[in-house]
């Protein structure tokens, strides 16, 4: 394999996104970061790719500069050198993945990610290339999210959107002040085990059309729903705490919900039920 090791300055090996075309990295290439680096341009990683980030590492993202993940990631921390995507502060940043390889994120920090927006970079194009989310999931599969935190994304809809996507697994994650819906999943299914939702703006959990599993979950201070499905979605959920929220379950437009196993404590509604579109 072509391999090119990532120093200091990520923007000497990586390519500006183009409106016409997206320069590719070489067929079945490797590329590590293996140094804190500063990213200033639109970071792309081709399908034929794989991304290894080294433990310990801190991407920062400056001037709107976008995460484009193609190919496959591997950033795997450990619990005393964890992997920071962070965002400046000034900066309106995003991760997005499209992506049919398996990839893992263990032990990352995810800091001040905002909805990606191609507008704040091409103003002469309206509308070219927006999303909801901080962290976008299209089309992907066996994406996990192991030991990872999820805070502070600073505009957006979600922390983190999947949309038609298949085997997404957050194992011990923990999302925490998040600005509206921490987890939106379209058409997708996913897991969810052992993991914290504090102090959401929204709902904690958002599905449309998806299969859901949750188990051994904590809830604690959302602002609305801790889990919402809709539009004929399931979710099977057991060993859950939901404290502190305004509705603990709602089922929307034929959806099913199995429960087993949870604590409800201090929540204006506990569970929901009602057709929201009419063709359901």
């Amino acid at each position: 394999k072509n391999e090119t090791i990532i120093k200091h300055n990520i923007a000497q090996t990586i390519s500006k996104i183009d409106l016409n075309e997206i320069n590719q990295l070489p067929y079945d290439s490797t590329e590590i970061i293996s140094d804190d680096i500063t990213i200033n341009k639109d970071f792309i990683i081709d399908k034929n790719t794989t991304l290894i980030i080294k433990a310990g590492v801190t991407i920062t993202l400056l001037d709107n500069t976008n995460m484009y993940i193609y190919g496959k990631i591997n950033a795997l921390g450990d619990i005393s050198n964890q992997i920071n995507f962070v965002a400046d502060e000034n900066s309106n940043s995003s991760i997005y993945i499209n992506s049919l390889e398996e990839s893992t994120f263990n032990f990352c920090k995810f800091i001040g990610l905002s909805s990606l927006n191609n507008n704040l970079k091409y103003p002469l194009f309206k509308d070219f290339w927006q999303t909801s989310s901080s962290i976008t999931l299209y089309e992907s599969r066996n994406v996990c999210f192991k030991n990872c935190l999820f805070t502070i994304n600073r505009n957006g809809d979600d922390m983190i959107n999947a949309v038609r996507c298949d085997s997404i697994t957050f194992n011990n994650c923990h999302f925490e002040n998040i600005l509206f819906d921490a987890l939106d999943s379209d058409f997708s299914n996913i897991e969810i085990q052992s993991c914290k939702f504090t102090v959401v703006g929204n709902d904690a959990i958002d599905g449309s059309g998806s299969n859901i599993k949750v188990s051994t979950s904590l809830f604690e201070k959302i602002a609305d729903k801790a889990i919402s499905i809709g539009e004929e979605s399931v979710l099977k959920a057991s060993k859950i705490n939901i404290s502190d929220a305004g509705i603990g379950l709602a089922s929307k437009d034929n959806s099913s919900i199995y429960l087993d196993d949870f604590i409800f404590k201090n929540i204006d509604l506990c569970y929901a039920a009602f057709q929201k579109k009419n063709e359901y």
